[in-house]
């Protein structure tokens, strides 16, 4: 007897991963991709490809401190000048499996399903994360949509199923997440080493709950910015008063000794 969860478990066998597939309410489910954000400061990232998307993604990647190397024998002029400014290396020829030695992470960035498929599978032969544009179900994770105000980072994601919806849900938050935010953001991370080094660790929580108040955000809305940090300050004055010591109800005893025995 054939059930639902057959062709799913059979498509999971072909991609060696059965826990990529779950049951839940009578039906057959992908799993969920865990969400995640990596540091990329000064690490090797491989991209694989040299057209518009592949350029897209590798701004992305400079903006966040990637030392990005581009394998494609032909790449748009954006990614020319930036190899010409020594913002990445570009190896204009074929890619080799050698390319992704080294790297953290592995983008395959081109118009052709073979080659899609080598890049993915030399990936994970060498346990390194593949993104694939052109055959997402190949790679190993998927670049959410963002909405990004400063530090401030919001991600989007619907596990591959509508990339459109995930960009179109980030526009909206965009709209609705206003450049106050950045500052908000930036006040908070000045904040933050003074409140780990000078507040009791009982009093942070506190603190950082009275620290995201809207208050503060609806004065640097005004461009009020000083009257915000103000109000920030005075909330760090009173997280660094010490909480009143709480008085015991036991009356103290004194401990004799045994009377001594003649």
């Amino acid at each position: 007897m054939r059930t639902a969860l057959q062709p799913a478990m059979q498509h999971a066998q072909n991609k060696m991963c059965y826990a990529r597939w779950v049951h839940r309410k009578g039906s057959v489910e992908r799993a969920p991709y865990y969400p995640i954000f990596l540091d990329l400061c000064s690490r090797k990232v491989v991209v694989i490809g040299g057209g518009p998307v592949a350029e897209r993604k590798v701004k992305t990647l400079l903006e966040a401190g990637a030392r990005v190397t581009v394998v494609a024998p032909d790449a748009t002029a954006a990614l020319q000048r930036w190899d010409a400014g020594k913002k990445l290396r570009w190896l204009a020829r074929k890619y080799r499996a050698s390319d992704l030695n080294g790297a953290i992470l592995v983008f395959s960035a081109t118009d052709r399903p073979e080659i899609e498929r080598q890049v993915a599978a030399a990936a994970v032969r060498r346990g390194i994360p593949v993104n694939s544009a052109g055959k997402p179900e190949s790679g190993t994770f998927l670049v959410p949509a963002r909405a990004q105000r400063g530090r401030l980072q919001i991600a989007v994601s619907t596990g591959g199923a509508s990339p459109a919806l995930a960009r179109s849900l980030a526009q909206q938050l965009k709209k609705w997440i206003g450049p106050e935010y950045a500052e908000w953001t930036r006040l908070l991370a000045r904040l933050r080493p003074r409140i780990v080094k000078s507040v009791a660790p009982e009093n942070r929580p506190r603190l950082l709950e009275q620290l995201t108040d809207s208050k503060i955000l609806r004065l640097l809305r005004q461009g009020r910015q000083q009257e915000a940090v103000e109000v920030a300050e005075r909330l760090m004055q009173r997280g660094q008063l010490k909480p009143p010591q709480r008085r015991s109800n036991k009356k103290a005893t004194v401990a004799r000794l045994p009377a001594r025995r003649s």
